[in-house]
């Protein structure tokens, strides 16, 4: 099975985040809620880092080719 999309991401922790702020969920789900809502939130910085890495890398390439 593929990695879940970055945008899929952020509309499952906007999801997550109605869910907890409507006030219908008991401790236990809220707080099983929330941890969820965590991993996906490493998840996303983790891509994000691996993002400027790779922006890095096409910038460092575009210097070398305008400076021949």
């Amino acid at each position: 099975m593929g990695e879940i999309p970055f945008e899929s991401k952020i509309e499952k922790l906007k999801a997550i985040v109605e869910e907890l702020e409507s006030g219908k969920l008991t401790l236990k789900d809220s707080l099983q809620k929330f941890e969820e809502s965590v991993d996906i939130v490493n998840k996303c910085n983790k891509e994000i880092e691996q993002a400027e890495l790779k922006i890095e890398v096409i910038m460092k390439k575009d210097d070398k080719i305008k400076a021949k």
